[in-house]
């Protein structure tokens, strides 16, 4: 009963703090966008800032999401994290190490290369931006040895082949799905066939389950408008 009551007051507060949001047509974005750095006479997105304006990430059009995606917050500035020592990072990742084993970068592609669209277009109307990839991936590795935990990037959707082979030479496991995974005979990969350095999952949190992908019930569902 005490768990129940939990949910039962998150969904209301989330419901109150949405209508709320709404009624003040506030933009979406993240919490970098305002809360590091941020200084009355140095906002946060600009040409000397961590985030850069007039542009949002997201990725492109493929078979799971036809027309892209749109993730409405704004690119990083690679110059000036750099400058900064890549501090930001490198403490996100510390932070997020601190009390478990193992830490799972969802879309690490973005270490090497982000999707940017800009502003006035939707995301079939972006470009690839590349990214410091090889500062980012010894500081990603650093801070695994130093906090001993697994590190696992998501590398789905497009992906360059040096983007796996760089994460799999410094130990980054890879993150594969029961769904995509097929052999050259286009049948289910079996266990042996799947890299060693890597997570092997049923699904994830945006796909069907794996009761409905057997029974074929996902595809009625991605028909049904959200």
């Amino acid at each position: 009963m005490f768990y129940q009551y939990l949910q039962w007051q998150i969904d209301i507060q989330l419901r109150r703090a949405q209508q709320r949001a709404r009624a003040r047509h506030l933009p979406s974005a993240c919490i970098m966008t305002w809360r590091w750095p941020r200084t009355a006479s140095a906002p946060t997105c600009g040409p000397t800032r961590l985030l850069r304006a007039g542009c949002r990430v997201g990725s492109p059009p493929d078979d799971f999401s036809p027309n892209g995606q749109d993730w409405a917050f704004p690119p990083p500035n690679a110059n000036r994290h750099r400058e900064d020592g890549y501090r930001l990072f490198a403490e996100s990742i510390r932070k997020n190490c601190r009390h478990g084993g193992a830490l799972r970068i969802d879309h690490v592609m973005r270490l090497f290369r982000l999707y940017w669209i800009p502003d006035g277009f939707d995301a079939s109307h972006g470009a690839y931006v590349r990214q410091l990839s090889e500062d980012f991936v010894r500081i990603l590795a650093l801070e695994s040895v130093r906090n001993q935990v697994v590190v696992v990037g998501e590398d789905l959707g497009t992906v360059e082949p040096a983007t796996r082979e760089t994460l799999a030479r410094f130990g980054i496991l890879s993150y594969r799905l029961f769904y995509f995974e097929k052999n050259e005979r286009g049948e289910f990969r079996r266990p042996e066939e799947y890299p060693r350095q890597a997570l092997v999952s049923s699904t994830t949190h945006d796909l069907a389950t794996l009761a409905g992908f057997w029974v074929g019930a996902d595809i009625e569902a991605r028909r049904v408008p959200a």
